[in-house]
């Protein structure tokens, strides 16, 4: 199984987060997106949505050219990173829906971002783990307001440009039989002791596991 850390580059100034996606379907499978109100309806009385923009170690399935079907994932330490120079680099209020990079909304703006730890909680989404970075947008866009209503996005989705990849592949060959049967139990027991995962991709990477070892 191949799993891809994301971590900024601190040599590239084009490195960061550029964008912040409405999607529905995010890829670290957090689909609450909460809509503040006094009624609890879903209805932006008070214009304001908040959810997770990045989850620590959380798998996220991908797919590329090089590596063929992979995971991504954030450290806690990249995600502490990328928020800095986020915040540093002027692009908090880039906002589109569904990755189209052809069409940035005006009128949703930023207001809220923290990391989940010492200093700050979030009572809506008290699950996540510590290190989770969280946002809130104001949406005054009329068009978003209507389909943040409709029900059309339930996430954040970062856009993430130039991160530097560390490819961690576990390769098992070399390993005594005792050594591979305590490996192989571990991974399996880390996947299905996963709450996020759905479990058609607990399925996949199971048999990925399994197919690495020989078994």
């Amino acid at each position: 199984m191949v799993i891809v850390d994301y971590f900024l580059n601190p040599e590239d100034d084009e490195s960061g987060i550029f964008a912040n996606s409405f999607v529905t379907g995010p890829a670290h499978f957090e689909t609450d997106l909460e809509v503040f109100n006094e009624e609890k309806e879903y209805k932006m009385e008070k214009n304001i949505v908040h959810a997770p923009l990045m989850i620590p170690d959380r798998l996220m399935e991908r797919e590329t050219p090089e590596l063929g079907l992979h995971y991504g994932r954030f450290t806690k330490e990249s995600i502490e990173e990328l928020h800095i120079e986020f915040m540093k680099s002027g692009n908090i209020d880039n906002v589109n829906a569904q990755h189209d990079k052809e069409d940035y909304k005006k009128g949703v703006y930023l207001i809220e971002i923290y990391i989940v730890g010492d200093r700050n909680s979030s009572d809506l989404f008290s699950h996540l783990p510590d290190g989770t970075l969280m946002g809130s947008y104001y949406v005054e866009n009329e068009d978003m307001k209507k389909r943040i209503e409709s029900g059309e996005f339930n996430g954040f989705s970062i856009e993430l440009k130039n991160p530097i990849r560390r490819v961690q592949e576990e390769l098992f060959r070399g390993l005594t039989d005792n050594q591979k049967d305590l490996n192989l139990e571990r991974q399996i027991k880390d996947v299905l002791s996963t709450d996020c995962l759905p479990d058609k991709m607990k399925e996949d990477l199971i048999k990925s596991i399994i197919k690495e070892f020989d078994v």
